[in-house]
């Protein structure tokens, strides 16, 4: 019994998703290490102190970390098939 093999245009349409959720990852991740360094700005910009540059950061990251789950439960029960068995 041999296996299928996927067209090129299948192939090409998943690697160009691929690459696209893998840049959104990356600048997901890219935000979040660029707020870090801007604190001494952001510190005298606003006249706040450190603790409330890195409380403000605690509530946008734990915000983004909450709302991971959700929205990974929206896509599996609104998708009617699951885009790693759609062809």
């Amino acid at each position: 019994m041999s296996l299928p093999i996927p067209d090129t245009v299948s192939l090409r349409r998943d690697a160009g998703v691929i690459g696209l959720v893998g840049t959104a990852h990356m600048i997901s991740h890219f935000s979040q290490l660029l707020l870090a360094p801007l604190f001494p700005w952001l510190k005298e910009e606003f006249s706040v102190s450190y603790a409330e540059l890195g409380f403000l950061m605690m509530i946008f990251l734990s915000s983004r970390a909450r709302c991971r789950p959700c929205l990974a439960l929206w896509s599996t029960v609104s998708a009617r098939v699951p885009f790693s068995l759609a062809a």
